[in-house]
């Protein structure tokens, strides 16, 4: 990228695309039984996927989004096989991520493209939460899976509740963007960004690719540790409200062209490459990336920081030598456009509206930071057509290829300042509860034996709940013994079924002493596309996967006492 190309306001307007919804159903997972369609117009059922597929890929679909709940993890594995089947005078194009996000089926003799979309990306939640929230006329029933074949007209019901309430959610979200002329866009951070640029009043530069690859340098997640690993006392289990969008409306934002500097610059929104020497406190506030952890440690180190927080190593008295770095000018970006979803949010009556003003204040940060590599699997028709191309499955005729975005909205200095400004808010509420007093914290949340002042504005602490004695084991991995006897476990990773039939206080108990016996599980579960094709060599297949804990907490050093300290770091990164 180069400094002429600058992220500018987009004009509002309404450029609808077609879209259509399907579903399919199975049993036993692998076992296909039915496919709904529905166009808006008429619902149809089809018999084999085949016969689906010889249906839309006609003129009258071509660059029709079709839209499948979770398709990424399920659905399009069938579209792939059939494909790779029946339709081999077809090219194809996959873009993953989590999962397939899209895949684009091409006729060179039609000069024609259809769309596959996950709508999953676009309204991340249950099809069961969208229906009842978007309140539609279709709302997801209940079926028995495990007797799916056994009554198929109860299956063709369901079936088509499911493909005519999505229509109906997705019409209603896409109506609603109509009124600020905001066209329907197919994953939630585009949309958040069309809907940003309406509103945008200013043009941003866009970083040379020397600048963006070193900011990327600066860009981590959140701040998730384990401080004490047991709590015997009354806990507290609290969140900072819409921690993200408060720091995007309370701090300037780098708007600016990068200049470079070879020295810190006071009052500068900042990102440098430094020698650092961090003071052995309970909790240091800087971050660094060591073995793919992100650790928080004290000593002498060499990493790139963010200005916000090598200004609090200042105040704690750490030495800082700076190698060189980038400061931009700045101004406050996103207030007016927070400000204003979250008081729509705060007054709205609708609860479609509630959550629609919540996901656009949420989403769009991270669009910012997006990677510009895109990674494609693409079917040829023939050989000759893979020139340039890396093998991946040339049985299927299928190769890989890593495409460059030049989007104008990636900017990760911003997104990387907004993170940044994260966890220096994070960090000022663990040092008001103090360092005896906390126990674990996860990016926006606090777990702490002293109540923390609450509030209902941006930014304030929230009381999510209280519990009598706690265990955290690892990040994302601790249980709340609650006053009323209940349990609030959080296993991630670990299917919520297991969770509640097998995990309990106890469980974490032995599991603090060495025992992890409990959290063995073995799933049977549906392949991913990768992995199938991986595995078993084609699109649909069920794998084992076993899950247990790995490894015991080490992103701080654990002391006898089930205390825990920052790791001394004496060694310098490349």
């Amino acid at each position: 990228m180069t400094y002429d190309q600058v992220l500018a306001p987009l004009k509002p307007k309404t450029k609808p695309f077609k879209y259509a919804v399907f579903d399919i159903e199975s049993s036993n997972w692998v076992n296909f039984e039915l496919l709904g369609f529905y166009d808006g117009d008429k619902y149809l059922e089809f018999k084999t996927v085949k016969e689906f597929l010889e249906h839309i890929l006609v003129k009258r679909y071509a660059f029709t989004r079709m839209f499948a709940h979770a398709g990424g993890r399920f659905d399009f594995n069938f579209i792939l096989d059939a494909l790779n089947k029946h339709f081999k005078d077809y090219e194809y194009q996959i873009l993953s991520g989590q999962g397939i996000s899209e895949i684009r089926v091409f006729s060179e003799s039609q000069n024609r493209a259809w769309i596959f979309k996950d709508s999953y990306r676009l309204l991340p939640m249950s099809l069961k939460k969208l229906t009842e929230i978007f309140n539609v006329e279709h709302k997801k029933q209940e079926i028995d899976y495990a007797n799916i074949t056994k009554d198929w007209e109860k299956l063709r019901e369901y079936l088509k509740y499911d493909v005519v309430g999505l229509y109906e959610v997705i019409g209603k979200f896409k109506e609603w963007f109509c009124k600020y002329q905001v066209p329907l866009q197919t994953t939630l951070a585009s949309q958040s960004m069309a809907m940003f640029r309406t509103q945008l009043n200013q043009t941003i530069p866009v970083l040379s690719d020397k600048v963006e690859k070193f900011i990327r340098n600066t860009y981590f997640g959140g701040r998730v540790e384990i401080f004490k690993m047991r709590c015997f006392k009354h806990i507290y289990g609290m969140d900072v409200n819409s921690l993200y969008p408060h720091v995007m409306v309370k701090y300037p934002m780098p708007t600016g062209k990068a200049v470079y500097v070879r020295e810190f610059r006071e009052n500068e929104i900042g990102f440098y490459k430094a020698d650092v020497k961090i003071p052995d406190v309970y909790v240091p506030p800087l971050p660094l990336v060591d073995k793919h952890k992100l650790l928080f440690p004290y000593g002498r180190m060499t990493g790139f920081f963010t200005s916000k927080e090598l200004e609090v190593l200042q105040d704690l008295g750490g030495d800082i030598n700076i190698h060189y770095g980038y400061i931009f000018s700045s101004g406050f970006l996103f207030s007016d456009y927070i400000r204003d979803m979250y008081e729509r949010k705060r007054t709205a009556k609708d609860p479609m509206e509630k959550l629609i003003y919540k996901l656009l204040m949420n989403s769009l940060y991270g669009k910012f930071g997006q990677s510009r590599l895109k990674d494609k699997l693409i079917r040829v028709r023939k050989l000759s057509d893979a020139v340039g191309l890396k093998p991946y499955d040339p049985a299927y005729n299928l190769f890989s290829e890593t495409t460059l975005s030049r989007a104008t909205f990636i900017i990760p200095s911003i997104a990387s300042w907004v993170t940044s400004c994260a966890r220096f808010e994070l960090y000022q509420w663990l040092k008001q509860a103090g360092d005896e007093h906390l126990f674990y914290c996860d990016t926006d949340s606090v777990f702490t034996d002293k109540p923390l002042p609450i509030g209902d504005e941006l930014g304030d602490m929230k009381m999510e709940y209280e519990g009598e004695e706690a265990i955290f084991l690892l990040p994302k991995l601790y249980a709340i013994r609650m006053a009323d006897g209940t349990m609030k476990i959080k296993a991630k990773g670990f299917e919520q079924a297991f969770v509640k039939s097998h995990l309990s206080f106890k469980s974490f108990e032995r599991a603090l002493h060495g025992n992890t016996l409990d959290f063995k599980q073995t799933v049977r579960k549906f392949a991913s596309f990768k992995e199938s094709m991986k595995r078993n060599a084609c699109s649909i297949s069920m794998i084992n996967q076993s899950k247990s804990i790995q490894s015991s907490y080490d992103k701080r050093k654990v002391l006898r006492n089930l205390d825990t300290e920052a790791w001394k770091y004496p060694r310098l990164l490349k």
